[in-house]
């Protein structure tokens, strides 16, 4: 007669049996991750302006999904982060959930420099000063 304590094996064969299905002794399927909501849900909390949030989704081959993020002009530092940390983050939490598709997913940020152009026609009487630093935005 054995006891529990000197067969922990045992045990933990009985939890892993424990996590698959009870009809078929098999895993259950990975549940459906959708990777366009994800992102978009996360980046709605960090910025100021979330009803601009746009993420649209590429499949480039059959295991390749490209996500293209999209902000307000004034939101793009609060995305990307100090030293690129946000942005970073958000790469790895969408290679996370990519890997449980068995997929290779890339996360662009598109920078929209249609704020700057209309500012610039809207501006005809701008001092000088403006247009030396008008790069370093």
């Amino acid at each position: 007669m054995t006891d529990q304590t000197e067969n922990p094996t045992n045990e933990a064969a009985a939890t892993a049996t424990e996590s698959r299905s009870p009809e078929t002794g098999k895993e259950a399927p990975a549940a459906n991750v959708n990777l366009t909501a994800l992102i978009t849900e996360v980046v709605k909390y960090l910025v100021d302006a979330p009803e601009e949030v746009k993420v649209e989704e590429f499949k480039e081959g059959r295991n390749n999904v490209v996500l293209e993020l999209e902000v307000a002009q004034k939101d793009i530092g609060k995305v990307i982060g100090k030293q690129g940390r946000t942005i970073r983050s958000l790469r790895n939490l969408l290679d996370a959930a990519a890997s449980k598709l068995n997929v290779r997913a890339q996360l662009e940020l598109i920078e929209d420099d249609d704020d700057y152009e209309d500012d610039a026609s809207g501006n005809a009487g701008s001092s000088e000063a403006d247009d030396e630093n008008r790069g370093n935005r």
